[in-house]
């Protein structure tokens, strides 16, 4: 049976031990552990993957072919003119400041890497929807690993043994709210993939048309795992639900899910509130307070605001001159390594380096990378990029995403490069 739908549900009977591959495989990839001497876990993939593909055969082929598909060239393109623009402006402006280079080269190291792993499960005969559920495994693991760390002194100190000493002196400042993730990057980061983990989340209900009780417990991880990593994650949680809505799914469907969460979240609170000690109660307190700053503050004084909204709004955006808004500064760090400007928003970072030119190259890069083969302008992908793409404008006010944040690409170009590779042979068939 031929089916209009790019993603389709089909169940495959694979090894244990070759999904525990693939889940260690991606879990590396996409959070990026520090790992002494070969500096991450991304540039041990980029060591071991070749390695891997000697063993399936014709996979190196078939790697080769891939990287020089127009599509894949395109987006390294951008990452190369991203490059040539930086070092021009910073030279021009007499600043020499490349700094962002080391970001786009790492970008382009990331495509490979991940262009070797879509290989490597598409000689396993995956499925889209097989890497979809491998994504949400590795939250899962994710969010539990932080749960413990949370409260455990010693999981937290194995987790900070794969940080770098700067994350965990900043960690610091969060009292034991934040800093728990087994990753490289797990603050503005770590919030933004665990916002664009629920886009995959109901991509999944979606194509299954249902959804059980292990549907309703991945989704409470998730957002408790959320929880730990900045509140920046509610807004691709609030976005994912909008796309989630607006699908062609039926009406109960929806509502049921609707229904069974709240009951969940209640019955789970009223069993906590009964079991929980003193101290855990203490340490939860204090992390909702966090969690929920603007619910509370609403309720206190009407506002529903943040201080990291706050501060936002009225310090990370500020006027500028004409030349400054076309041409740029040529800066991207200060004097003394900190932020231009003092402003890590998105936006103001890439106006204040190359001007306007390099922000719409920047976002170029996205909208290429989710429309930019035929295959990925099917209808039903096309909805599920654009809510997306939404996301990433928005969260792009507080801090750099399109074309920079690596660990948000890495999770897009495992989904859209196999998407590209597969082709009929997975997605039109049942």
């Amino acid at each position: 049976m031929t089916s209009i739908c790019i993603f389709q549900y089909r169940k495959q009977r694979i090894s244990r031990l070759s999904i525990l591959e693939d889940i260690l495989i991606v879990f590396l990839y996409v959070f990026g552990l520090v790992l002494p001497i070969i500096h991450s876990s991304s540039i041990l993939l980029l060591i071991i993957l070749p390695i891997r593909l000697l063993f399936t055969k014709g996979s190196l082929k078939q790697l080769s072919h891939f990287l020089i598909n127009r599509y894949i060239f395109t987006l390294i393109a951008i990452y190369i003119s991203l490059i040539i623009l930086t070092i021009c402006n910073t030279t021009l402006n007499l600043e020499f400041d490349f700094t962002l280079i080391k970001t786009l080269i790492n970008g382009i190291i990331h495509i490979v890497i991940a262009a070797m792993i879509v290989i490597l499960f598409y000689r396993k005969n995956r499925t889209i929807n097989y890497v979809l559920e491998i994504l949400l495994a590795i939250f899962c693991i994710q969010s539990l690993i932080q749960v413990f760390a949370f409260f455990s002194p010693t999981v937290l100190q194995f987790v900070q043994f794969f940080q770098s000493s700067s994350t965990v002196e900043r960690a610091e400042l969060f009292s034991g709210r934040r800093g728990l993730a087994l990753s490289g990057t797990v603050f503005f980061g770590l919030a933004s993939i665990y916002g664009l983990i629920f886009f995959i989340f109901f991509k999944d209900i979606i194509i299954k048309k249902q959804f059980n009780l292990k549907e309703i417990l991945i989704f409470l991880i998730l957002v408790v795992g959320g929880f730990f990593t900045g509140r920046t994650y509610f807004i691709g949680l609030g976005i994912a639900l909008m796309y989630f809505v607006s699908s062609n799914i039926p009406s109960k469907i929806k509502i049921k899910f609707f229904v069974r969460i709240i009951i969940f979240i209640g019955v789970l609170i009223i069993i906590l509130l009964g079991i929980i000690p003193q101290d855990i109660y203490d340490k939860l307190n204090n992390l909702f307070l966090y969690v929920f700053e603007a619910a509370y503050n609403f309720i206190n004084t009407g506002h529903a605001s943040t201080t990291s909204s706050e501060h936002l709004l009225d310090d990370m955006y500020f006027p500028i001159s004409l030349k400054t808004f076309f041409l740029g500064d040529g800066r991207y760090t200060g004097l003394s390594g900190e932020y231009y400007m003092s402003t890590d928003a998105g936006y103001m970072r890439n106006i204040l380096l190359f001007g306007i030119g390099g922000l719409i190259l920047t976002i170029y890069f996205d909208y290429k990378l989710f429309w930019g083969y035929k295959r990925l302008r099917k209808k039903d992908l096309s909805k599920f990029s654009s809510f997306i793409f939404i996301y990433l404008a928005i969260i792009h006010i507080k801090g750099e995403v399109f074309a920079y944040l690596i660990t948000l690409h890495s999770i897009l170009f495992i989904i859209y490069f196999f998407i590209m590779i597969t082709g009929k042979k997975t997605f039109y068939h049942s």
